[in-house]
């Protein structure tokens, strides 16, 4: 009985100890959601009434069960749609954002978004479209790195679209000063 005993609390631990790798408290891979709301938790849509759709795609992905899936639905005035992730009490010299896009018939402008704020304005901005990517293409890791300006506050990750064409994004990665944050 001891030695059932001593067997069921070491896989309790082994099973906690293995649970606590996959959780991904930042959602850097869409892997939770929670309510009736069908979008990646601690993710926001920019701007919040948008002709874009956002969705959690669980037939094309780049790992886990989801991949966010950004594209055009009604032709309008509508430039742009995002999807971001605030972070906040970010400090170092540079910080850079790595993710897994993969994209369909993009004709306008799209990339990782990465945006600076300070108190009452953005301080710095880098969203990819001096990239000039288009196209159709499969699964690849891009990147976006900027200095951390005096004064930031707040940080923006994420996708952006502009145009025409399906966008999808897993896999997030955010490094500051070379070292990743979980």
């Amino acid at each position: 009985m001891k030695h059932l005993f001593l067997l069921i609390i070491c896989l309790a631990i082994f099973k906690l100890a293995a649970a606590q790798k996959t959780i991904d408290t930042l959602n850097f891979g869409f892997e939770n959601q929670t309510g009736s709301a069908g979008f990646a938790d601690r993710w926001m849509k920019m701007p919040r009434k948008s002709n874009f759709t956002f969705k959690l795609d669980s037939n094309t992905k780049h790992s886990g069960r989801y991949a966010l899936l950004i594209e055009e639905s009604n032709p309008s005035d509508q430039i742009f749609g995002c999807a971001a992730r605030k972070l906040q009490h970010i400090s170092g010299k540079e910080i850079e954002v790595r993710a897994y896009m993969k994209l369909e018939n993009i004709t306008g402008v799209m990339g990782l978004m990465l945006r600076i704020d300070g108190k009452d304005s953005i301080l710095a901005f880098d969203n990819m479209e001096r990239k000039r990517i288009r196209g159709t293409i499969n699964w690849r890791q891009y990147s976006v790195k900027l200095a951390i300006p005096e004064g930031a506050e707040t940080v923006y990750v994420g996708g952006i679209l502009s145009g025409t064409g399906k966008l999808w994004l897993d896999d997030f990665e955010v490094l500051v000063d070379g070292n990743a944050i979980r």
